[in-house]
């Protein structure tokens, strides 16, 4: 068996074993409520079409979201005077207070693990983990393999050199 094959099957099984806790707590912040009201801080204010397409959900799934939103006094979801068809939803200041806190603890989280993993490890794990993800984004299932030029470039936009070294 190739080191590539063995590779993917060892992958496969780090995220298998791992998949309920490591991905939860990984992709939690960057779906359902929490990327929703990240959106809100940062803008200030959103449609629900806006937001749909901002945070990769579906219309019914943002509609949940901010149901659950409101209810908490995260939003507020007011008709627009100037368009009485548009609904103009906003975070309130217990909403901004929520995302803050969230990120905090998460902010938190991710430095006990590079502290854990030493410097040196970090810096060799985030430099790989970004060239894996340019090269995810350059090929998924059923593609073409990307010639040398595509691949050359996606590295360029990130200042990274290609090829990278091969230890």
């Amino acid at each position: 068996m190739s080191y590539e094959d063995k590779a993917f099957e060892r992958l496969h099984a780090i995220m298998m074993d791992s998949r309920s806790v490591m991905s939860n707590r990984m992709e939690y912040p960057h779906r359902g409520v929490p990327i929703v009201l990240h959106w809100l801080v940062k803008e200030g204010e959103s449609t629900p079409s806006e937001l749909a397409k901002e945070t990769h959900n579906t219309l019914g799934r943002i509609s949940a979201i901010l149901s659950a939103m409101e209810k908490k006094g995260w939003i507020t979801r007011d008709v627009d005077p100037d368009n009485r068809r548009r609904i103009i939803v906003r975070v309130t200041k217990e909403g901004e207070d929520q995302h803050w806190r969230k990120s905090k603890e998460h902010k938190e989280s991710m430095r006990w693990i590079f502290e854990q993993m030493g410097e040196e490890s970090t810096e060799e794990f985030l430099t790989l983990m970004e060239r894996f993800i340019i090269y995810m984004s350059l090929r998924g299932p059923g593609d073409p393999a990307p010639d040398e030029q595509t691949i050359a470039k996606a590295f360029a936009a990130r200042n990274l050199p290609y090829p990278p070294e091969k230890k």
